[in-house]
């Protein structure tokens, strides 16, 4: 059996750019079936017999059926129904869901809503949830953009939509599962689910109450129409590709208690110009910001420690960053295409700056490096930036350390920094430099 390895692994494989290798094979396919059959194994007999044999007893006691609109699995034994897809889209306009259903005159009681049962249904308004039902599945109504109304009886034991909401909590756990264009998440939800607003691009802005202490994966991926959000203070967790695809997203407030920002958390957010990642925050998982084409400004907390892989690869609007002193590491591919950056300061602790961190950086004229020993560097972790033109400044003791260092030495222009900024404001008749406070 052949096994494929991680391509960033193999230094041939460094002829494609970054992003091209990030989009092939950084990304997650939920899609692929870890299962592999084979044939010398299970011959096909067997295999055939193995399938019939294991949904016999199934199909002898459950059966899909369609009434008043709706599709159901019904199960014969306990005469219980559970709502499912009718093709994917099939569903729209208002869905009330009884509490039971007839079908050749046996009752049923409706029990459950499968996963993905209004998956991809956007024209779909609005849902009434009877309180027969006890269980609810993932992603039961991703991509429903147009939902503007969620409903659930107030005699359900198990949901509720609490305060008018307009979404879907489970009530015990005071977790929000679901929600549509038109929630307004109350102060007593803790934590908003994974994939709760999958899909939902007709939602334009979202606030967060300080209840809330986590937000899930997928949370917010692909509302594209979302503008603004506001992250409350006992956030400490952002999930993973929590606003991924959120595209048309500008401004976005993270509170002063998130201590991770997880992996494609805000990734592909192309209209977001300016990020502040609070001094709590301590991680940015990989893929954090990447393809953020639009952020100009980005303020690193002095918390953080690490800088996952690629976080804010493709970042081509970027065009100055400070990564502070109490980072230690620069993950690989970390800043890779960000080709407007013009200027740099790594911090005095890092220690290491991984594969073609920053790779494809070819606009950058300034690079500072408070760093006493050089730090290793990664495979063409500094390649594309143009060494004859870019001036590298380091610590007056190390100048010498850096001229003989691995990757480091092939700058031309490498001189001590007495922090002095190089900038300078034109006039008519002079030119005058401008200098900070060291």
């Amino acid at each position: 059996m052949t096994l494929l390895t991680p391509l960033k692994n193999d230094k041939s494989a460094h002829t494609l750019t970054p992003a091209v290798r990030h989009r092939a094979y950084r990304h997650k396919f939920p899609s692929l079936i870890p299962v592999l059959l084979d044939r010398t194994i299970i011959r096909p007999a067997l295999l055939l017999f193995l399938l019939l044999s294991s949904t016999s007893t199934a199909l002898a006691d459950q059966f899909v059926c369609t009434v008043g609109g709706i599709s159901y699995s019904v199960n014969t034994t306990n005469k219980t129904a559970s709502v499912v897809s009718n093709y994917y889209g099939a569903y729209s306009g208002n869905i009330i869901i009884p509490e039971t259903i007839t079908y050749n005159n046996t009752t049923y009681s409706v029990t459950s809503i499968g996963d993905r049962a209004f998956d991809q249904c956007s024209g779909l308004t609005s849902v009434t949830i009877p309180n027969s039902v006890t269980t609810i599945g993932e992603e039961v109504f991703g991509n429903c953009s147009r939902l503007n109304s969620v409903i659930v009886d107030k005699n359900n034991g198990t949901y509720d939509s609490r305060d008018n909401c307009n979404a879907i909590i489970k009530t015990s756990t005071n977790k929000l599962i679901v929600g549509c264009k038109n929630t307004t998440i109350p102060n007593s939800v803790t934590s908003i689910g994974d994939r709760a607003f999958y899909g939902c691009s007709e939602l334009t802005s979202v606030t967060i109450p300080n209840s809330v202490t986590s937000i899930g994966e997928s949370a917010f991926y692909g509302c594209s129409g979302l503008t603004s959000a506001i992250i409350g203070n006992s956030v400490k967790s952002i999930g993973e590709s929590a606003f991924d695809s959120c595209s048309g997203l500008t401004s976005v407030t993270i509170g002063n208690s998130v201590k991770s920002i997880g992996e494609g958390a805000f990734r592909y957010c192309s209209g977001l110009t300016s990020v502040t990642i609070p001094n709590s925050v301590t991680f940015i998982g990989e893929d954090a910001f990447s393809d953020c084409s639009g952020l100009t400004s980005v303020t690193i907390g002095n918390s953080v420690t690490s800088i996952g892989q690629e976080a804010f690869c493709g970042c081509s609007g970027l065009t100055s960053v400070t990564i502070p002193n109490a980072v230690i590491s620069i993950g690989y591919g970390a800043f890779s295409d960000c080709s407007g950056l013009t200027s740099v300061t790594i911090g005095n602790s890092v220690t290491s700056i991984g594969e073609i961190a920053f790779y494809g950086c070819s606009g950058l004229t300034k690079l500072v490096s408070l760093a006493v020993k050089p730090p290793s560097c990664g495979y063409e972790a500094l390649r594309d930036i143009d060494k004859t033109a870019c001036r590298l400044f380091v610590p007056e003791e190390s100048v010498n350390k850096y001229k003989t260092a691995d990757q480091w030495e092939e700058f031309l222009y490498i001189s001590e920094y007495d922090g002095v900024d190089d900038v300078s404001i034109g006039t008519p008749d002079a030119v005058y430099e401008v200098y900070n406070l060291q």
